[in-house]
Parts: C-alpha cells; structure tokens; sequence
C-alpha cells in the first residue's frame, strides 16, 4: 500500500517520503534479484545465503514504516501481532531445525561412527561443493578436528563445478583419492551408493549404510573404506 501510495503521489510534500520509500525497497529486493539473476545466466551459482543477510535490515525497516501507516489502529494492532507471532514461529522452526536437510544430525552421526582418532578424515563432495560449508560448520562447533572437506572435480556425473563459493580445497578426479577411509557427501543417497560401489570396486573400496537425518530426506553420508573388516 506504502509502494501504491508513492508511486500516485509527487508532491513536493510528499517526496521525502517517496524517496525513503524507494531507497529502502532498493536495498530491500535488488541485491536478491540481482543475485538470483547471476546464478542463471553465469556458468556456475553465485547464489549464497550468507551475504543476502545485508537486506534484512532495510527490509525490516521497510515493514516498520509501513506497518505504521497502516490505518485504522486495530487493522495495524493486528498484524503487528500477526508479525510478532510468525517470527517468533520462524525462530523455533529454525531453532529446533524441523525444516530442510539435518546436516548438522547427520554429522553428529559421522562423528560418533568414525571410529579413527587421527586427523586429516576426508569428507568429500562429488557436486558443486556448496554443502561443505555447512558441513564444516557443524565440525567446527563439535570442536571435531578429525575430518576435512574437498571438494572433487571431474568426476561422475559432476554439475558444473563452483566450490570457490565456499573456498574447499579440490582433487581433479576420484582417482587421486589414495585415502584408505573416507566419507562422501550424496544427495541422492541410494543413487550415489550404486554408482560410488562400482566406480571405486577396483580400487578395493566398499561403500557403508548412508548416515541420513531420519526426517525422510534423500541427503546422506557414506561411509567409504578400502581393506577394512568392520562396517560402521
């Protein structure tokens, strides 16, 4: 309404208020779109949620003013409440992680059934490599030194590859994995299963029960070890 309100009114009286109107919707929308509109047409995602944290301020401020001007004062009682309400939801979804992919269960997970003591475990990414940030993310607050992520270029059924996104190291090519355990990220797990089981049968490899979040999702962590009798 505050958006129709400014774009029918310019008089002189009201264009401060226009202004503040456009410059907020500016740095509210543009940088998102902008963005998401580089992620189609580059060759690789510069799509990453971590910097759009720059709109919530002018966004929220957007919602301010807005919600202010809202008219009667019931009408604007009410979706302040309906506001207060909804974000207060959205903080216990996002607290209690009931949405989306539980990589941080799935890594407490891996956590306990490695059961090597030494460092330098690999955790490797056969797609873009954007998931290993969250990854090691939830190592770091584990305080698990053990394990390392890489991403894996050039290999099976690789998407164009943009793992700079989140600055992993890289290998070319699964053959130049010479680890004698390891884990792989899939998020297609049984998919992922098959086609790992065949690639690396003759580098006498086997490939484990994926460790998933137990909340239906196709994401998992396999388990990969060459010579070894046990089976986590």
């Amino acid at each position: 309404l505050w958006g129709w309100h400014a774009l029918r009114r310019s008089q002189a009286e009201d264009s401060s208020q226009a202004a503040t109107f456009w410059w907020l919707a500016l740095f509210s929308f543009v940088p998102t779109a902008v963005a998401f509109s580089a992620s189609w047409v580059l060759p690789y995602s510069v799509w990453n949620m971590g910097p759009h944290i720059i709109v919530a301020v002018p966004y929220l401020m957007l919602v301010a003013v807005a919600v202010q001007r809202l008219r009667p004062r019931w009408v604007r009682s009410a979706i302040v409440l309906l506001m207060v309400g909804w974000a207060a939801l959205a903080g216990f979804t996002e607290r209690s992680g009931a949405h989306g992919r539980g990589w941080n269960i799935m890594v407490n997970q891996m956590i306990r059934a490695e059961p090597s003591q030494k460092g330098g475990i690999m955790v490797y990414d056969f797609g873009d490599g954007w998931v290993l940030q969250i990854i090691r993310y939830y190592l770091e607050q584990a305080n698990e030194g053990r394990f390392q992520v890489a991403a894996v270029r050039k290999t099976i059924d690789v998407q164009p590859d943009h793992s700079w996104v989140v600055q992993v190291a890289a290998v070319k090519n699964i053959a130049d994995v010479r680890e004698d355990r390891f884990w792989v990220v899939a998020m297609d797990c049984e998919s992922t299963k098959q086609q790992l089981g065949r690639f690396l049968a003759d580098g006498g490899y086997q490939v484990g029960e994926g460790l998933k979040d137990g909340r239906g999702s196709q994401a998992c962590l396999l388990p990969v070890w060459r010579h070894l009798p046990y089976k986590p």
